[in-house]
């Protein structure tokens, strides 16, 4: 008996932990717009630096390649201003 009810306790508990994580990655699916820094060196070659809104990791722009989500948090990233 006693059994049975740590099991179902068990099971609730990984639905809710699976329902936050379902919740955060869905978060994550909605853009954020980034913050650009402005660095001279990077300038000079073409490149920028900006900051991810989702954990404030720093994103390094060469060429103009910027990338979609950030390669720390997975958060979608919107560049335009």
């Amino acid at each position: 008996m006693i059994e049975k009810i740590i099991s179902e306790e068990v099971k609730a508990l990984e639905r809710s932990e699976m329902l936050e994580i379902l919740a955060d990655s869905l978060k994550k699916q909605v853009p954020m717009t980034v913050t650009k820094k402005h660095d001279k060196g990077l300038t000079l070659i073409g490149g920028e630096i900006a900051v991810c809104p989702g954990c404030g990791s720093n994103i390094f722009i060469v060429f103009n390649e910027s990338n979609n989500y950030c390669s720390c948090c997975g958060q979608k990233l919107r560049w335009e201003e």
